[in-house]
């Protein structure tokens, strides 16, 4: 079984850098740099944000019960 010459192109492109545009200055490509740098520092933890994201809205359902602004549902889900 033969792989289709496309298939072994991209392959061997993944660990290959960029090529940097002929208009970005080496100034511009320093800031790139150090901009992917730092952004490669921040944690990568969709659940995390997720956890965050319920916590948050839990938090500001609770509030606006308490406040009277809010009220559960009477349907029944189950």
């Amino acid at each position: 079984m033969q792989i289709p010459e496309e298939q072994e192109s991209e392959g061997s492109t993944e660990s290959e850098p960029e090529a940097l545009p002929e208009s970005q200055t080496p100034l511009e490509s320093a800031q790139q740099q150090a901009l992917e740098k730092w952004l490669r520092q921040l944690p990568d933890d969709p659940g995390g944000l997720l956890r965050r994201k319920f916590e948050y809205q839990y938090q500001q359902k609770l509030r606006a019960y308490q406040r009277g602004e809010w009220k559960p549902s009477d349907e029944v889900r189950w």
